[in-house]
């Protein structure tokens, strides 16, 4: 997972997050972020993400100019939380708010990459599809109603209150 600062031009955070693994993440408040996945990485002596398979960024640092290959996406900013595919597909997400008294609706972002036009495949070293680089006819998170799934209906984005804690549910992209 890459977070980065999307009021600086500083290179991303990198945090390796094992299978059903956890990790916090605090935002400063005022300020946007955008997180990223990645899949297959590398660490480096930095312990910065590299050689990943799908979310790779040029030079293995992810900024606001240099932004990754086929990743989804969340952008952060002042208690506003959206999914988004701008810059490709990697993975199926689904946020949670972790919050008694909250009113917060979860958010997703869940697509087959069998809908994602040919020329956008990213194929894995074996030949098969592992994600959607951006472009034209990437299906969009706002648009994904169709898409059968437990975490229906779809909610692109959602606000909640600054600070909330959310839980994200990575989803294995189908190909269905």
């Amino acid at each position: 997972m890459r977070v980065v600062d999307q009021s600086s031009s500083s290179a991303s955070i990198d945090y390796a997050v094992p299978p059903d693994g956890i990790k916090d993440i605090s935002f400063e408040p005022g300020k946007s972020y955008a997180v990223f996945f990645a899949t297959g990485c590398s660490e480096d002596k930095a312990g910065h993400l590299k050689d990943c398979h799908s979310g790779n960024c040029p030079d293995s640092h992810c900024t606001v100019e240099n932004r990754p290959l086929a990743a989804t996406m969340i952008y952060y900013i002042d208690g506003s939380w959206t999914t988004s595919t701008e810059l490709g597909y990697n993975f199926g997400l689904y946020g949670d708010f972790l919050c008694d008294d909250c009113d917060c609706s979860s958010i997703s972002c869940i697509i087959s990459l069998n809908k994602c036009p040919s020329s956008t495949i990213l194929e894995g070293s074996d030949g098969l599809a592992i994600a959607c680089k951006a472009g034209a006819g990437v299906p969009s998170c706002q648009d994904d109603t169709t898409e059968v799934s437990s975490y229906s209906p779809p909610s692109a984005g959602t606000s909640c209150f600054d600070g909330a804690v959310m839980k994200i549910k990575i989803i294995s992209p189908t190909k269905e």
